[in-house]
């Protein structure tokens, strides 16, 4: 008769393979996120976890490294803007369980620069409906879905100009 292995909770530092990435491990169940974290550990990544999303995103801080050049530690927070252009989008037709479809999903281009990508919303999913370059605005809505602790989730979503809060 062979006994269950042991996997370790944590690896110590000091006996973890080179580094190859950073891992942010986020579950509300703590022997898959162990068990996660570990399996990670074991492959090479340096791995940081969270029970909420919240916890993680408090782990996640702000950004030093820029993703497009890599300086570092010269990054300045940025106010983005909060209204822009439709660049591109996709009618998504199929997705997860719950999830209502059909359902646009966009990137839109902020005005001062970047682009920022999320779902459109108050639209007709109907490309007749989507021109390429219209007015959106940025705006922040429920989810509909909450916390374990009863916390209401909160996300960006773009509606065309004029219409946000319809």
């Amino acid at each position: 008769m062979s006994e269950a292995a042991v996997i370790p909770r944590r690896i110590p530092p000091e006996n973890l393979p080179e580094s190859i990435g950073r891992v942010l491990v986020i579950d509300d169940e703590a022997e898959i996120r162990e068990s996660l974290e570990t399996l990670l550990q074991l492959e090479g990544y340096v791995v940081s976890s969270a029970a909420t999303a919240r916890e993680g995103m408090t782990l996640l801080g702000e950004r030093t490294v820029c993703n497009a050049c890599a300086a570092r530690d010269r990054m300045t927070p940025l106010r983005l803007g909060a209204r822009g252009t439709l660049y591109n989008y996709t009618i998504v037709y199929r997705s997860f369980p719950g999830v209502k479809t059909p359902f646009v999903a966009a990137i839109v281009e902020l005005e001062g620069g970047g682009a920022i990508k999320g779902t459109l919303i108050d639209v007709d999913p109907d490309p007749a409906a989507l021109p390429f370059d219209m007015p959106v605005e940025v705006i922040f809505r429920g989810t509909g879905q909450t916390s374990k602790e009863g916390e209401p989730f909160i996300s960006h979503y773009f509606a065309p100009a004029g219409k946000a809060g319809s």
